[in-house]
């Protein structure tokens, strides 16, 4: 699993900036499109492909990954008390269950963190690549959360 670990995380970022490289003496993908971005105006479609769509693919994984892990979890929890139905009744298992619970809640906050931070900047890349124009607020609230990223991340370990 390291070696697949290993190629998806190295071969996945060439093929993505080979993609627009082979475009690059036509200008199509990298140009001079202002202060914050490399890809042309005419193209504004693969700003969400290059970027923003990889953001939401690992987060719908780990999403999935997440939902596995609370299944197995509710799975094992309801086998052991159908094998022992008397440790259901003990204190022991009461202050366990408890603290179990309170954990499951808590490890959909990565996922979650995610959706807040990058829904405004995906919408507001799906509003420009449509035409539209961007809202000042959605640009204010896109511009305060992808640096409180750090922050969402140190709060949630720290909750953890």
């Amino acid at each position: 699993i390291e070696l697949f670990s290993h190629a998806i995380v190295w071969i996945s970022p060439v093929v993505l900036a080979l993609i627009p490289l082979s475009r690059i003496l036509d200008g199509v993908y990298f140009t001079n499109a202002g202060p914050w971005c490399w890809i042309s105006e005419d193209t504004k479609y693969a700003r969400f492909v290059f970027f923003y769509m990889l953001i939401w693919a690992a987060t719908l994984l780990i999403v999935v990954v997440y939902l596995t892990i609370w299944i197995k979890i509710k799975r094992e929890r309801r086998e052991i008390l159908e094998r022992q139905p008397s440790v259901m009744f003990s204190a022991e298992h009461h202050i366990q269950s408890k603290k179990q619970r309170e954990m499951e809640k808590r490890m959909w906050l990565y996922p979650l963190a995610a959706i807040v931070i990058w829904a405004p900047a995906s919408a507001a890349r799906i509003s420009q690549a449509i035409g539209s124009d961007i809202s000042s607020q959605l640009l204010f609230i896109e511009a305060s959360m992808c640096p409180l990223q750090g922050a969402f991340d140190f709060c949630i370990f720290i909750l953890t």
